[in-house]
């Protein structure tokens, strides 16, 4: 598979090819093979240690025959189509290494709030989106931002005005919080008698014990129950929606971080019919126990066309910062009731670090705050001491709030870290306020990482 993305104009962008297969950059048996297409006077980051620079490449039925200089490739290839590159810069595709796709799609079918500054300005999105809608349909959006917002977040107040017949679910930035109408809550059963289930929040008025129409972490799972669900054709469309954004943006590998089995369906039903133009590399969702159990006990699925590799295990032992549910150590600086939420117990996750390796799985655990990330710590390291394995690679997704003195233990465990940018400068106008000055320090600390010998892997 060979993408080149602006590759014919002269802009000042960098150019991305997604090496399918790529031959030995010094090799010459192929010059006698005549190409499709060369490209010449270009910057090209060959990833080849022997050669990393070059200027030129030839392409043949979307191999890369021959990688050099522009005089070298033009002669060796006569009669090939000629792309000047005017000296652009040339790389593989990006490989993202923590991304959902299904989100991502969903994206482009739900209503987007991302961006909004105020409640107010979500509702009035809110409302137009409902004045083209059925009476009954479910509303359902994302994007408003639970991190910024959750020192006050909003009410049902003003979505009950505006929907009375519509239940809305209005899911955050994050996907650790959301926000409805009375009517959803009506429809889920939640009331003021509700209990909050385990690891999650049903947000109530302090004085009236009525839910708000906030809900954090597992108790979204009260709304997710009764959505209508997704069918294969509409899971099919949002993963092609979101893979043609990915490749828009020369994103051609994803390791998908929280994989179902319908999801799975649809990527072999995509890849069948020839519309998989991305690699996924499938994080398989420890919660589904049916899915894990039957992988457990048959092994990884590698595609041998190497377009879908199930092969890792996704466990998560805490929410996110924003909605207050990654675990910490001490309470929360700007809420001193809360220290966060356990989802998976460190023996839980030990055991099934345990079986997964055994098995010839990878184990990818999301941890945020510094309690969490000391617990996988914990449990990897007892895992490890009980089973023989060599080529193991446990990863940890975010590492985003990290003890100090716990960041120099990931690598000697080799940890994969994976750990994400955005997060940075999403929270930056309240993390501090959330954790405090001390433990901001060890907060989104790529440096500190780098500096112990663990290089992270990042989202884009």
């Amino acid at each position: 598979m060979v993408n080149i993305f602006c590759s014919h104009i002269r802009i000042p962008t960098i150019v991305l090819i997604s090496f399918g297969i790529v031959t030995c950059f010094s090799c010459t048996k192929y010059t006698k093979t005549k190409a499709d297409t060369v490209f010449i006077k270009g910057h090209i980051l060959t990833m080849n240690e022997s050669e990393p620079i070059a200027e030129a490449f030839a392409v043949k039925d979307d191999l890369i025959l021959k990688v050099g200089n522009s005089e070298d490739i033009l002669r060796d290839f006569p009669g090939a189509y000629v792309v000047d590159l005017y000296g652009q810069t040339v790389m593989p595709g990006i490989v993202e290494s923590h991304g959902h796709l299904l989100t991502l799609g969903q994206s482009f079918l739900e209503l987007n709030l991302e961006g909004t500054k105020t409640p107010e300005e979500a509702i009035k999105k809110v409302e137009e989106k409902i004045r083209n809608s059925s009476p009954g349909e479910w509303i359902i959006g994302w994007g408003w931002d639970e991190g910024a917002w959750a020192a006050n977040y909003p009410n049902n107040e003003a979505l009950d005005l505006i929907s009375v017949e519509n239940p809305v679910y209005l899911r955050g930035l994050h996907g650790f919080a959301s926000w409805v109408n009375s009517r959803a809550l009506e429809l889920a059963g939640i009331d003021s008698s509700t209990k909050n289930p385990d690891d999650g929040e049903i947000i109530k008025d302090p004085q009236t014990g009525i839910p708000t129409g906030i809900l954090t972490n597992r108790a979204q799972e009260f709304i997710e129950a009764i959505l209508p669900p997704m069918s294969q054709s509409q899971i099919e469309k949002a993963l092609k929606l979101a893979q043609q954004e990915c490749l828009k943006y020369g994103l051609t590998s994803v390791h998908e971080a929280r994989v179902s089995q319908k999801m799975l369906d649809a990527f072999n039903s995509l890849k069948e019919r020839g519309e998989l133009d991305i690699r996924i590399y499938a994080m398989l969702d420890w919660t589904d126990k049916d899915l894990i159990d039957s992988y457990l006990e048959k092994g990884p699925e590698i595609d041998p066309d190497h377009l879908l590799t199930a092969r890792c295990i996704k466990i998560f032992v805490d929410g996110a910062l924003g909605s207050r549910g990654a675990a910490l150590f001490e309470p929360y600086s700007d809420d001193p009731s809360t220290t966060g939420v356990i989802e998976t117990p460190e023996e839980s996750v030990m055991q099934l670090t345990k079986r997964s390796l055994l098995s010839g799985f990878q184990v990818a655990v999301h941890a945020i705050g510094d309690r969490g990330n000391r617990i996988t710590l914990d449990a990897y390291r007892k895992a490890l001491s009980e089973v023989p394995v060599k080529d193991y690679r446990l990863r940890v997704e975010h590492a985003q709030v990290v003890a100090l003195e716990d960041i120099p233990k990931f690598a000697p465990l080799g940890i994969v870290l994976s750990m994400q940018p955005p997060h940075a400068t999403s929270d930056m106008s309240w993390a501090e306020t959330r954790i405090g000055q001390q433990r901001i320090k060890g907060a989104y600390a790529w440096r500190s990482f780098l500096d112990t010998g663990i290089p992270p892997g990042f989202e884009l």
